[in-house]
């Protein structure tokens, strides 16, 4: 269980059809909000809201910014959410500014919590949750794809291969899912050992040598003499 205990200011004064106050003193023991989680599902429980005469729960952010989730008209004071940025706002009188509380979802299965964006199959939503990465460049690499690298990314405008706002995209971090690995060890170089895990030879260049060996099985003494000098002038 996370308690969220701190108060910031209010961004959404006109969503909520109301003024926003000051930011309320961290150290008041006023409204608070819990998260809750259970069976990898994450609900928020809100407690200290007796004295409001009025209450909601607002999502923040993205094309949902002021949905409410939860409000004193519901009859209940817990909602199931997904993992994501909202905001309690509360009123003591409806005809003085509201205050306001930040609560912040994360993922609560674990598995969850560590997911990560595979460039190759991510649709363009999920592309930009990686750092650096809007709507243009989401779209780039769905064009350019597949990738075989992180050094490969350095083909989607404004992330040179090494830079450091590549290295960034592949970390995540705060708002970002870091960057799946590549299904080989990260680089997308072959290993020393590959061919000797397939099963494989080593490759051996073309020379033509081949056709000229096959040519010599057909012949006698006298004709492979002059196949054998035919073989290194094309070795040569």
């Amino acid at each position: 269980m996370r308690k969220i205990i701190m108060a910031a200011p209010a961004a959404l004064a006109l969503v909520l059809g109301g003024t926003a106050a000051a930011s309320a003193d961290p150290g008041d023991r006023g409204p608070s909000a819990d998260i809750v989680c259970e069976d990898g599902a994450a609900t928020i429980v809100v407690e200290g809201l007796d004295d409001a005469e009025r209450w909601q729960i607002v999502t923040v952010g993205g094309d949902d910014a002021g949905i409410s989730v939860l409000s004193d008209e519901d009859g209940a004071t817990s909602v199931s959410v997904e993992p994501g940025e909202y905001e309690l706002a509360w009123w003591v009188d409806v005809d003085l500014p509201y205050d306001t509380l930040p609560i912040e979802v994360s993922p609560c299965d674990e598995d969850v919590a560590q997911l990560c964006v595979d460039v190759n199959t991510a649709d363009e939503e999920e592309l930009q949750r990686l750092k650096h990465i809007g709507p243009d460049r989401a779209a780039q690499i769905i064009e350019l794809r597949p990738f075989t690298s992180i050094d490969d990314l350095g083909r989607v405008s404004g992330l040179a291969a090494g830079g450091e706002r590549l290295k960034e995209l592949v970390a995540g971090g705060g708002d970002f899912l870091p960057l799946c690995p590549f299904e080989d060890d990260g680089t997308g170089k072959p290993t020393e050992d590959d061919d000797e895990e397939d099963g494989l030879p080593e490759a051996l260049p073309d020379t033509g040598a081949g056709m000229a060996l096959l040519a010599l099985a057909g012949v006698g003494a006298i004709g492979a003499a002059g196949g054998l000098s035919l073989l290194r002038r094309r070795l040569n």
